[in-house]
């Protein structure tokens, strides 16, 4: 009966072999080139819609700042006026 600190050794090739590098086209090797080949499409995708949603938010903003110009003031006042006193402390 074999030794349990020999099966041990053969099941990971052997107790002074190393650590082998993933083989190319296998497990993981072939998951991280499916995931680089998709990155750059997503993040194209994600800055797209990041610009539109930027793009929509300044419409908003215009707008609000057109239809109440007043109101509009007095929340960047108080903004700016809060944004400094904390700066100050």
């Amino acid at each position: 009966m074999p030794d349990l600190r020999e099966s041990q050794g053969e099941q990971l090739g052997g107790a002074d072999s190393r650590p082998s590098r993933p083989r190319p086209g296998t497990g993981a090797s072939t998951r991280l080139r499916r995931i680089a080949a998709v990155l750059p499409e997503r993040a194209r995708y994600v800055a797209k819609e990041l610009r539109s949603q930027g793009e929509r938010a300044v419409g908003t903003v215009s707008q609000q700042v057109e239809h109440n110009p007043g109101t509009s003031l007095a929340v960047a006042f108080a903004v700016g006026f809060i944004c400094a006193s904390l700066i100050r402390r």
